[in-house]
């Protein structure tokens, strides 16, 4: 690892990486195309298409400025939608090992409803220090979150599984995971060269040291 240094601290994206919501994303963003009158996406289209910051997606797409209105249109139809997504098969198990092994656990997403979503996930669970959530651009912010938390880049990692959450973990010199169960391909994540590229959640514990 990086300077021989064994992995302390994860910070982890939400949806894609613990949270099995690509449809619910993708029901809520139809009603958000047809609010500002574009056309419809197959779910293809969507996944090729989609990005983050959500705000660079919007002003190509929607062809509007993101302003907080579209944040609260986002979280009108994502609750009309009646979205109820599961965590990813093997998630909690995973969470639970890191836990077990005195591992700090935070997540730095920008999905509105991580807090709500956790509580219903993992009833009774604390498993995450900190939840960050409903933070539009993560480069701009993982800076600060590693300072607020203490964390010294050489022990983080940062797991997500969007070219965005490469950048932002290459942006704060942290060792970048990405994995295969969210809403970017193998083959676009490899065009960012992440440090490992891993099919499920489980896989780090064959990768990274302890």
């Amino acid at each position: 690892m990086k300077n021989g240094s064994k992995i302390k601290n994860f910070i982890f994206d939400w949806s894609g990486v613990i949270s099995d919501d690509f449809h619910c994303v993708y029901k809520t963003y139809l009603r958000i195309f047809e609010h500002y009158k574009k056309p419809s996406m197959t779910i293809d289209e969507f996944r090729s298409r989609f990005r983050l910051p959500y705000m660079d997606f919007c002003r190509e797409y929607l062809e509007i400025e993101y302003e907080k209105e579209m944040g609260d249109i986002f979280k009108k139809y994502y609750v009309e939608e009646k979205c109820t997504p599961g965590s990813i098969d093997g998630v909690e198990n995973t969470l639970k090992r890191l836990v077990g092994k005195n591992k700090t656990l935070v997540v730095l997403s920008s999905h509105s409803f991580v807090t709500r979503e956790a509580q219903r996930y993992f009833p009774g669970e604390s498993y995450f220090l900190k939840i960050y959530e409903d933070i539009p651009d993560k480069e701009a912010a993982i800076t600060d979150v590693i300072k607020e938390m203490g964390f010294d880049p050489q022990e983080t990692v940062f797991i997500g599984d969007m070219v965005h959450d490469v950048k932002a973990g290459k942006k704060a010199n942290l060792l970048t995971i990405a994995v295969l169960t969210g809403y970017q391909s193998k083959d676009v994540l490899e065009r960012e060269k992440p440090d490992f590229i891993l099919n499920s959640l489980q896989d780090i514990f064959k990768t990274i040291p302890m």
